[in-house]
């Protein structure tokens, strides 16, 4: 895109752009393991970061799926980029399995999983404001991934489900509770659904 609009300005040749870069989440809350994988220092992650004592630590269960492509890799390339945009390598991930669809028939079969994170936040924090803001980190990877399209509901509206590269969704999010329009928590499906809870139950033995 950046190529494509250069190109349109007349009389430019060549430009040399300078892209800066900064994840999503909070750069206080990254781990040692991110800061190295990211070339990263503690000075960097020092900088607004409050006193430790002001933060809780709360766990958060992924579900993760494929069956466009090559589903391994989408996967793996899922959790790299969530270990990233969530500042922090994940705690645990499941084994991956190989399940048939859910929801809509096709030839292709789906590769899932499941991942476990434990994130910081301030104590007094919004569950539902930080809930949505993860929603919308799993959603940017999911449309870097090459997903394309918004959910799709029948004359009923019950969700159209189709194939996919790559489909991440929130299970668990700590103890909270959340109903809104765009996310709930716990995920409602979630124990209708042996191709999530198999991977959860492997890294998440309180189930």
């Amino acid at each position: 895109q950046v190529k494509d609009a250069v190109e349109d300005v007349p009389g430019v040749v060549s430009a040399k752009i300078d892209l800066v870069w900064e994840p999503i989440w909070d750069k206080s809350r990254m781990s040692e393991e991110a800061l190295v994988e990211l070339g990263l220092d503690e000075d960097w992650r020092s900088e607004g970061a409050g006193d430790s004592s002001d933060y809780e630590t709360v766990e958060l269960y992924l579900s993760l799926g494929s069956n466009q492509g090559d589903r391994r890799k989408n996967i793996e390339d899922a959790l790299s980029l969530l270990n990233i945009e969530l500042g922090t390598p994940f705690k645990a991930v499941s084994s991956l399995i190989e399940t048939d669809p859910w929801g809509f028939e096709s030839d292709e079969k789906f590769i899932n999983a499941a991942v476990y994170y434990e994130l910081e936040f301030k104590e007094g924090y919004n569950p539902e404001a930080e809930g949505l803001m993860i929603l919308e980190i799993c959603k940017s990877i999911e449309r870097r991934l090459g997903r394309t399209g918004n959910p799709q509901y029948d004359e009923k509206g019950e969700r159209v489900y189709s194939d996919r590269p790559i489909d991440i969704d929130i299970l668990l999010f700590g103890d909270n509770k959340i109903d809104c329009e765009e996310l709930t928590v716990p995920h409602k499906l979630m124990y209708e659904r042996d191709f999530v809870m198999i991977p959860l139950k492997e890294i998440n033995n309180k189930l």
